[in-house]
């Protein structure tokens, strides 16, 4: 099956002490910060948020489902595989199959397992191409436990916490206001422009991050991320190489205060992420 691999931008080490209008001094910073967006992104938007549509699905009439269908899986169809798993097929090729474990999405303590059969399309994580499964459990009181199963994506894990606003049973999980919590790591295969700074090496440019306030999404719908609030930490790490500590913090209006070697500017875009004009 043809593989579409997204590179993804990051580092080359800049230092500096002071603050300025989004310029080029935090360009490397705002790299790694998009980087980690668009892990994160993929993550909602390919397994997570598909799992919340499917479960409208299967608790509408006939006529409802053929709406959800079209309207947010248009490119695939939804097939039931077995008395609890369910599968979203492209002709006859599961892009990603979901189990439900016999549950709703909104009982608590159900837990639904989402495995996605194009893990490496992104070029995060993997340092191999192995399917990514992501577990997703009820906790309660509109909060989700979202872990990425790491056997086929070596030294990258997440801990989050999806909290919905109130869950009013939009199918699509961006059409509530939410907040994501935690921490974890995402492991990048050294290749293309993560080459230039490390050569040419087997081993993984890891980020360990940490969501010191959560990251709030504001309600859309056009299924993206639309951060209002938040701030991220992470660090950059490759054995042999100096680490480098990046802090993102969501301003007023969408826009971003990067700090990167001591230097703090601010940008209006990250990654992938949508903003307000």
């Amino acid at each position: 099956m043809k593989k579409y691999i997204f590179v993804i931008l990051t580092i080359i080490l800049i230092s500096g002490c002071t603050r300025e209008e989004r310029g080029q001094l935090t360009q490397r910073g705002h790299e790694i910060c998009s980087a980690w967006n668009t892990a994160v992104d993929a993550i909602l938007t390919d397994d997570v948020n598909p799992a919340f549509v499917l479960n409208a699905w299967i608790i509408s009439d006939e006529a409802e489902r053929y709406i959800i269908e079209d309207r947010y899986f248009p490119q695939y169809k939804i097939r039931q595989v077995d008395a609890t798993t369910y599968g979203l097929y492209k002709g006859a090729e599961p892009y990603s199959t979901i189990n439900t474990h016999g549950t709703h999405i909104t009982d608590e303590g159900a837990v639904w397992t989402v495995t996605n059969h194009f893990g490496y399309s992104y070029a995060i994580f993997p340092i191999v191409e192995e399917d990514r499964t992501v577990s997703i459990t009820n906790l309660g009181n509109d909060q989700w436990a979202i872990a990425l199963d790491s056997a086929g994506f070596p030294q990258s894990v997440t801990h989050w916490t999806l909290s919905l606003e109130r869950f009013t049973n939009h199918c699509s999980i961006f059409a509530e206001n939410f907040t994501l919590s935690g921490d974890g790591a995402f492991a990048f295969p050294v290749d293309s422009y993560w080459e230039m700074q490390y050569g040419s090496t087997d081993e993984p440019v890891m980020q360990h991050y940490t969501l010191e306030r959560p990251m709030q999404n504001d309600a859309n719908d056009g299924n993206k991320l639309k951060w209002e609030d938040g701030k991220l930490s992470l660090t950059v790490s490759h054995s042999g190489y100096e680490s480098v500590d990046v802090v993102m913090e969501v301003l007023a209006y969408f826009h971003y205060g990067i700090t990167y070697r001591g230097v703090t500017e601010v940008w209006d875009r990250i990654g992938d992420t949508v903003y307000y004009e």
